[in-house]
């Protein structure tokens, strides 16, 4: 993969933590009622970068966030 000017380029290692991090924000999101979500959002990095963001929202962010990092490990794999 060719590296273009302020690219930065994961580890696999950076990747999978990552992906776990999603994953561990997704599960506690999708336990909370809209109103739980609504109290603690700024606990949560989407809910602290976008403090408008909807619980669905920031759950379907998160879905593709770690299918997108699936796919960069799945080519890191590949390299």
């Amino acid at each position: 993969m060719e590296n273009k000017e302020n690219t930065v380029e994961l580890t696999l290692e950076e990747l999978e933590e990552s992906r776990d991090e999603h994953v561990r924000e997704l599960k506690r999101i999708e336990k909370m009622s809209d109103a739980q979500f609504e109290a603690f959002k700024r606990n949560f990095t989407l809910g602290f970068l976008d403090p408008s963001i909807r619980r669905m929202e920031a759950i379907e962010i998160l879905r593709s966030m770690i299918c997108t990092n699936i796919n960069l490990q799945q080519e890191k794999h590949e390299d």
